[in-house]
């Protein structure tokens, strides 16, 4: 079996017309320089920050939340949100979307686990508030509002997962120096023995 070249390439120019076995020639620029089955963006840097059992102050408003600390880009790919409570029920949950961080107050920060133990220590910070911060950084805006379902203490929680920059026409949400994204309860009374779990993944370039 032979195939016949016909494409105006420079790499392969030479070739054209002439017949060659068993497969066409394939220009080496014209291959991607990932590895087999990557993903085009699945070459960067990332990292993960997890943490289970959250426990929100009175009238809860930033929960959680990721900032760029940095002067680089950080680009959020992944949010998994679950709580259960002593009843189960609703709460809405916003995503808000700040040019400034919040006030540290009573918050822990969660180690950022890089997905490549060879990488750098990640830039950006995640952060979990007990009581709310004492000041707000500025919103830009409201990303998305969801109604999240806590389940009973004993039982199986629901998990909200937001996926960021893997549809058409969509990016991941792109923080650049002090901008961060922040799990907001909008000040509701907090529901009774209320434990929340999350994880951000992003990536840093």
């Amino acid at each position: 079996m032979s195939n016949t070249i016909t494409r105006n390439d420079p790499d392969t120019s030479a070739q054209v017309g002439k017949n060659v076995s068993a497969a066409y020639l394939i220009s080496p620029s014209s291959l991607l320089a990932t590895e087999p089955g990557a993903a085009i963006d699945g070459q960067r840097v990332t990292y993960s920050a997890t943490y289970s059992g959250l426990q929100p102050g009175t009238a809860p408003t930033d929960i959680a939340g990721l900032y760029n600390g940095a002067s680089g880009l950080v680009k959020l790919t992944r949010i998994i949100v679950s709580f259960t409570q002593g009843t189960a029920g609703d709460v809405d949950l916003y995503l808000i979307k700040r040019s400034t961080v919040d006030n540290t107050g009573s918050s822990t920060t969660v180690p950022a686990i890089p997905y490549d133990s060879y990488d750098a220590a990640a830039n950006a910070v995640v952060r979990y508030w007990t009581a709310n911060p004492s000041a707000l950084g500025t919103a830009i805006g409201t990303l998305l509002i969801a109604k999240l379902y806590g389940a009973a203490t004993t039982a199986q929680a629901d998990r909200l997962i937001l996926d960021f920059g893997n549809r058409a026409g969509t990016k991941a949400i792109t923080l650049h120096q002090n901008e961060g994204v922040y799990l907001n309860l909008n000040g509701i009374t907090a529901p009774s023995s209320a434990s929340f779990a999350f994880a951000f993944e992003w990536t840093e370039s």
